[in-house]
């Protein structure tokens, strides 16, 4: 879960009762096809109600059922980190019965064998990371309990022999990378850095080959964003020139908008007073994201006010108002429980 996300489980816990807005009919809805995280972070906040977010279990299990939808198409299509969020919106699922969580999870697992068996490292990673996962866990505890260890190696396969497998193909993989990179090809860098990365305690990555990745980063690539994330302290340390040049690349790129650049700034720039300047930039640049995090910002500025600020109070709204009306969901979501008060 990023750190944006992080951030609006948090500061909706402050949010008080506050006067009604005009119009209450903001989006509630979820979109898990374009963005899984607020669809989780939505899960949550409706699953234990905190600040002006109400307990709901009736819309956590549609937002569940839409998510594990869009997940399931994406995993056994191939897209490696839905596979996880697949499982627990499964396993987590009150509707579904232990017989149908094991044939759906089962399912989950095959496609990624497949996969992984075809050289997919990234399936093999997660085909075995899953496997320690705590609701595989609780599955596992349950069937060995009820039917026996052979029954639970029958349906699920040796771990430790998909262990070896991954490593395997890892290692085939992030040479077939390093080759692609070392001729030219940008995007095999950053899966050279990120299947580094993922095999390595330090989560580090070698900074020769990162020249493309803010590039790729304002291109949308995440996977960049995440590499140079990452990698800013050995930056900071190895290449401090480098890491000047990145930071006024992303700052200027957030300023004008882009999202994936404002994803990394909190990293870059350590400034709070110019991290604030860049995020209202943004904001008016036309960032949904960026004035939703303001408005959420105000709002715990209003709320640790020793004497209520009717003013503040609105400005808040104003901001997560032009966030909703920008795409941002949270904000939607913010302003529908805001306007009833």
């Amino acid at each position: 879960m990023s750190l944006r996300h992080v951030f609006y489980l948090w500061a909706n816990t402050i949010l008080l009762a506050v006067p009604a807005a005009a119009d209450s009919h903001w989006p509630n809805g979820c979109d898990a096809k374009a963005d899984l995280e607020t669809c989780q972070t939505l899960m949550i906040l409706y699953e234990h109600g905190p600040g002006i977010f109400p307990k709901d279990p009736a819309r956590v299990q549609a937002l569940r059922i839409e998510a594990r939808a869009a997940t399931q198409i994406a995993c056994l299509a191939g897209k490696a980190d839905a596979c996880g969020p697949l499982i627990g919106f499964i396993m987590d699922d009150p509707e579904i019965g232990t017989d149908e969580k094991i044939a759906q999870a089962r399912s989950a697992f095959a496609a990624m064998e497949t996969r992984c068996r075809a050289g997919e490292a990234l399936m093999c990673g997660q085909r075995v990371f899953l496997s320690y996962a705590s609701p595989v866990l609780r599955l596992r505890d349950d069937i060995i309990a009820t039917q026996g260890a052979e029954a639970w190696r029958g349906m699920f396969g040796d771990t430790d022999a998909w262990a070896e497998i991954s490593q395997e193909v890892h290692k085939s993989a992030k040479a077939a990378a390093m080759a692609g990179c070392s001729a030219g090809d940008a995007e095999a860098c950053v899966r050279a850095a990120y299947l580094h990365a993922q095999n390595s305690t330090a989560m580090t990555v070698d900074l020769t080959i990162m020249a493309s990745f803010p590039d790729l980063c304002l291109a949308g690539n995440h996977t960049a964003c995440d590499m140079l994330t990452f990698s800013t302290p050995k930056l900071a340390r190895d290449m401090p020139d480098r890491l000047a040049t990145m930071s006024r690349t992303m700052a200027e790129a957030c300023a004008a908008g882009n999202g994936p650049a404002c994803s990394t700034v909190s990293r870059f720039i350590k400034d709070a007073a110019r991290r604030d300047d860049i995020r209202e930039q943004a904001c008016d640049n036309g960032l949904g994201a960026s004035c939703a995090s303001i408005g959420f910002d105000r709002l715990r500025t209003w709320e640790r006010s020793d004497v209520p600020d009717a003013t503040a109070l609105q400005t808040a709204v104003d901001y997560l108002t032009r966030g909703c009306e920008l795409g941002d969901v949270m904000a939607c979501h913010a302003l529908e429980h805001i306007s009833q008060g």
